[in-house]
């Protein structure tokens, strides 16, 4: 595997790991003891975060 598809592979997989730990948060009792609007910005984070590993995902998948 070349390189810089080494590098896509270890950060989609890097990134993966924080989707989930957020997305544990996020469904935790702890997030709902924040203030809304901090709630507001961790949840479009996550999205967000979704959204971003999906276009590592497509970036892969055309060099494979």
């Amino acid at each position: 595997m070349a390189p810089h598809l080494q590098r896509l592979v270890k950060e989609r997989s890097e990134l993966g790991d924080k989707i989930a730990l957020l997305a544990l948060y996020v469904d935790g009792y702890s997030f709902r003891s924040l203030p809304a609007n901090e709630q507001a910005l961790l949840t479009r984070q996550l999205a967000v975060m979704g959204e971003y590993r999906g276009i590592l995902d497509q970036r892969i998948k055309g060099f494979q």
